[in-house]
């Protein structure tokens, strides 16, 4: 739809037109941003979407969601601010008396 805003095209009408021509078998169906408008065939006015673009963005969706995934398992394993403030006490009052 921004592509469509983008070339001056009313976005709506353009989903809909692209989704007609989508449903009717014609899957190279695109916006000819130049000459704002629909066209059948996009390879016809060398528009090629390529194949090794939606692989990088897949890559790099994975890698930003592993990352995330990470970053959450460290915090999970962290000890709570109550559990290392109670690991800082000693018995026997402040500083601890330690024995003979």
């Amino acid at each position: 739809m921004i592509l469509a805003e983008t070339a001056g095209l009313d976005p709506l009408e353009t989903l809909m037109k692209l989704i007609q021509l989508h449903n009717e078998g014609k899957v190279f169906a695109g916006i000819d941003v130049i000459n704002s408008k629909v066209v059948e065939d996009t390879t016809e006015i060398n528009v090629i979407e390529p194949v090794l673009v939606k692989k990088n963005v897949i890559k790099s969706a994975t890698e930003a969601a592993t990352t995330i995934l990470k970053i959450d398992d460290i915090i999970a394993a962290s000890p709570l601010k109550k559990e290392k403030e109670e690991k800082g006490k000693t018995p026997g009052g402040a500083g601890g008396f330690k024995g003979f």
